[in-house]
């Protein structure tokens, strides 16, 4: 029979020495004081330099923009829930901020135009609604003769949503499911 003693922690073997180092708290003098869970934003990044190519800066210029535009900067609990995702999903979300903030941005290409303020016509009256739907029109007939289809476009969106406020988008009269 064998005699069998028992092993101590101290007698465990231990694994070998690696030369990685540990990773580094963030500090004020960092350039990007962005905390990370191990390499998963690099990962992210990786995924979408292969996505996007050469437009992976700007494109992250539009996620970022649209981010803070939102105030996701300044909520730490969501912070700590983005770094706990994978580097798949955490692409994917910064896939969908870039394309909220290029349709956001009121100069295209330019992220720091990006503006979500409220609706500024909340509870305005016909009148008001009226002034601004022809003050559009005017924008969007401009927009096109200048070439800029894109702005046209945007003006068209709120032109939209200013009409439904003024006019309502519910069924037309009959009922049969059709809308304007």
């Amino acid at each position: 029979m064998t005699d069998q003693t028992e092993m101590t922690v101290a007698d465990a073997p231990t694994a070998p020495a690696t030369t990685e180092a540990a990773p580094t708290e963030v500090t004020p003098t960092d350039p990007d004081p962005t905390p990370t869970t191990g390499n998963t934003l690099d990962a992210a990044r990786a995924i979408l330099a292969q996505r996007w190519g050469g437009d992976v800066d700007v494109n992250l210029e539009f996620a970022d923009a649209a981010a803070a535009a939102a105030g996701v900067f300044d909520n730490p609990a969501l912070l700590a829930a983005f770094d706990a995702l994978d580097a798949d999903t955490q692409a994917a979300a910064a896939e969908m901020f870039a394309r909220i903030g290029r349709q956001s941005a009121t100069e295209a290409g330019d992220p720091s135009t990006i503006d979500f303020t409220p609706d500024p016509l909340a509870g305005a009256d016909a009148q008001t609604l009226q002034s601004r739907y022809d003050q559009l029109t005017d924008e969007i007939h401009a927009a096109h003769v200048r070439g800029e289809g894109w702005v046209a476009q945007r003006l068209d969106d709120e032109r939209r949503a200013v009409s439904a406020k003024l006019h309502g988008d519910g069924p037309i009269v009959g009922a049969s499911g059709r809308r304007m």
